[in-house]
C-alpha cells in the first residue's frame, strides 16, 4: 500500500507533493520498526524512508475521554514498572504519544473472574456482552471481543483449571444459547470470507487482526497467557534480566495499549488471572484504580 500510494503521485520531486504517513510506534507489537521492516523503511532507492519528520497529532478522536485517561494511567504505570524492572520505556519520545480527548463517556470496566477456566472466561465474555447490549444500548455489530489468545495446547498455569486454553468454543455456545447471531470471526486462516465491511453480529478478532480498526465497544479477553512463553508473566521472571526478556516485557505491554485502544466508547477489560500472578493484569488494575482515585 505505501509503494502503491507513492506511485500515485504524479511528480516523485520531494518539493512538488506532500506524502504523509499516520502511525503509532507503541502499536508496532511485531518490532517491524525497530528492525527497519515497516513499509517505508524497505522501499528500495527510489522510495522515502521519511525518518525524523514526525508531527504528533494533539487530538485523539478515537476514544472517549474515560477511556483515554485509562490508557495515559497504564502507560505512566508502564512506564514506572519498567524503571522498577530497569527496562526502558521512555527514551523514545514517540513511544506512546498520547492526544487529549474530548468526548465523555463511560470509564472501562475491570471483571475479575472467580472460576479461572475456560467456562469461567466464557461465562464472563458472554455476560459483559449481554450488559452491552441490554443495559447500553449498544449493538450487536458494535461490539468487538479482542483476544489476545484463543487457543494454546497443554497449557500449565497453577490457577487455570483445564489442561488446553480455548476460548472461541465456550463463547460459540453462549452466543447460540443467546440466540445471537453467529459471531465475525476475523482471523487469519479462520474469518471464511467475512470481513470488517460484511459483519452482521459481534466481532471476535484477536490483538494483532484488530489493528487499524476501532469498534465503538469493545470487550478484552483472553489474557491470561500473556507472558508465559518468554517466561516474563511475573516479577520473579525478571530477577534475572535477558534482552529477550526485556524485548517480551515491552511488547506485552504494547499488546495491552493495543487492545485498550480499540474501544472509542465502551471498554471491558476480563482479568483472567488473580493479584500477583501476572505483572500485566495487576498493571491495568492498578492503573484504573488511579483513574477513579483521581
Amino acid at each position: 500500500w505505501y509503494r502503491f500510494c507513492f506511485n500515485l503521485l504524479k511528480s516523485k520531486n520531494a518539493e512538488d507533493h506532500f506524502f504523509v504517513i499516520a502511525g503509532d510506534k507503541s502499536q508496532d507489537i511485531k518490532n517491524n520498526i525497530k528492525h527497519g521492516k515497516a513499509p517505508w523503511q524497505g522501499g528500495g532507492d527510489s522510495y522515502p524512508e521519511y525518518r525524523g519528520k514526525t508531527l504528533a497529532i494533539e487530538f485523539n478522536y478515537r476514544n472517549s475521554k474515560p477511556i483515554n485517561d485509562a490508557i495515559d494511567s497504564f502507560v505512566a504505570c508502564a512506564k514506572k514498572l519498567g524503571a522498577e524492572l530497569d527496562i526502558d520505556l521512555t527514551s523514545d519520545p514517540e513511544l506512546f504519544l498520547r492526544g487529549t480527548a474530548y468526548r465523555g463517556g463511560n470509564p472501562p470496566t475491570l471483571v475479575e473472574l472467580s472460576d479461572f477456566s475456560n467456562n469461567g472466561e466464557c461465562q464472563a465474555i458472554g455476560d459483559s456482552i449481554k450488559d452491552l447490549i441490554e443495559n447500553k444500548n449498544i449493538s450487536e455489530v458494535d461490539i468487538a471481543v479482542i483476544l489476545y489468545n484463543t487457543r494454546i495446547k497443554r497449557y500449565y498455569s497453577p490457577h487455570w483449571k483445564d489442561i488446553y486454553y480455548s476460548l472461541i468454543p465456550g463463547i460459540d455456545r453462549y452466543f447460540s444459547a443467546q440466540g445471537w447471531e453467529p459471531p465475525a470471526v476475523l482471523m487469519y486462516g479462520k474469518s471464511e470470507g467475512v470481513t470488517y465491511g460484511s459483519r452482521r453480529g459481534v466481532t471476535i478478532t484477536t490483538i494483532e487482526g484488530s489493528l487499524g480498526l476501532d469498534f465503538r465497544a469493545v470487550v478484552l479477553a483472553g489474557l491470561h497467557p500473556l507472558g508465559i512463553h518468554e517466561k516474563a508473566r511475573t516479577l520473579k521472571d525478571f530477577v534475572s534480566l535477558t534482552q529477550d526478556k526485556i524485548e517480551a516485557f515491552k511488547k506485552n505491554i504494547n499488546f495491552l495499549y493495543t487492545g485498550c485502544t480499540r474501544a472509542r466508547d465502551e471498554l471491558t477489560i476480563i482479568l483472567s488471572a488473580p493479584k500477583d500472578d501476572s505483572i500485566y493484569l495487576d498493571l491495568l488494575r492498578t492503573a484504573m484504580q488511579e483513574v477513579q482515585n483521581r
